[in-house]
């Protein structure tokens, strides 16, 4: 059986992919739960759009005033509950919630939303508000992918793939969490190392002196470089394809990285990110990238597929049986 590694970002969007392309989907059990992180994800987008608003100085209208003050009540007392703590959102809450996402001002601060830090999936739930607060609401398949949370410790799935087993190892992307993969990191084929492309303009949240992108790009380095990935295949899904070209227009790269001198084009822009991750691999041969949305299981399951191939190939080659 071939062991793969997924390391950093938001691999659970990866992970949950593979659960769906391979093995069957989801039970209603499992469904269960993501239904609080998916509301804590509604929270936390209201709560950086509000945010926003302040930082922007955006004025509400004065009757949408008690709804804002509401809100923050709510979400504090939520906030500052067990991260493992079921959530509910009352039905005059979700009507506040509905209020707040449609007014000009959250809206206003929305079409600026390239200017602080916000959930890629904040219009996708807003726009649910209705739905996903239903006391019968049961995620959906895209509901899991949209969702972002962290992941704890270590969660292994095990799936065939063109008649090959397969056992994909998800490691925490979290600082407090990185510790604890050198206890997984045995008998690796492939590590599957998964950055988001439009973290270019973010800073990392564990370090505010540091870009995002670049930070994972430190992570990468250090482990493709240890002795744990000698013999491993290295694959750099760059997650967020869709999400960056819409950035790049709002934020070109030069002004986040100054030494770039290309066009602001997704191809050359990408590109000249991938050569930074690509400069970490000593032998190129090993090394493969894809460009790709996690959040569409047809993209990755092509994406996967091709890399297995292309594995397979360098293996048959390195033994003369190709």
């Amino acid at each position: 059986m071939s062991q793969l590694v997924l390391c950093c970002d938001n691999p659970n969007h990866m992970r949950d992919s593979q659960q769906i392309l391979h093995l069957n989907g989801f039970t209603d059990e499992e469904k269960e739960r993501y239904k609080t992180p998916i509301l804590r994800n509604l929270l936390d987008a209201m709560s950086q759009l509000l945010k926003a608003c302040e930082d922007l100085h955006i004025v509400h209208e004065h009757l949408l005033q008690n709804c804002v003050d509401d809100f923050h009540e709510f979400y504090r007392n939520v906030d500052t509950a067990d991260a493992e703590k079921e959530v509910t959102i009352p039905p005059d809450m979700c009507k506040k919630l509905q209020r707040l996402w449609k007014s000009s001002s959250v809206q206003m601060a929305y079409q600026r939303r390239w200017r602080f830090y916000l959930l890629d999936s904040a219009k996708y739930f807003l726009d649910a508000i209705v739905r996903i607060t239903d006391k019968s609401y049961m995620p959906e398949i895209q509901d899991i992918l949209q969702c972002r949370f962290p992941t704890k410790g270590t969660e292994e799935i095990q799936f065939n793939y063109e008649n090959m087993s397969f056992t994909m190892i998800d490691v925490g992307g979290q600082r407090s969490e990185r510790r604890k993969w050198i206890h997984v990191f045995d008998k690796i084929n492939m590590m599957l190392f998964v950055a988001a492309l439009s973290d270019y303009d973010l800073t990392d949240p564990e370090n505010g002196s540091q870009n995002r992108l670049l930070a994972n790009r430190y992570i990468f380095r250090t482990l493709v470089q240890s002795s744990f990935f000698r013999n491993a295949a290295i694959v750099l899904f760059f997650n967020k394809i869709d999400t960056f070209q819409e950035k790049l227009n709002n934020s070109p790269l030069v002004k986040h990285m100054t030494e770039y001198t290309g066009q602001n084009t997704v191809e050359e822009c990408s590109k000249y990110l991938g050569n930074q991750f690509r400069a970490c691999v000593k032998e190129k041969h090993k090394f493969f990238m894809f460009c790709t949305t996690a959040t569409d299981t047809r993209n990755i399951e092509f994406m996967f597929g091709s890399a297995l191939t292309h594995i397979i190939n360098e293996n048959l080659r390195a033994t003369g049986s190709y």
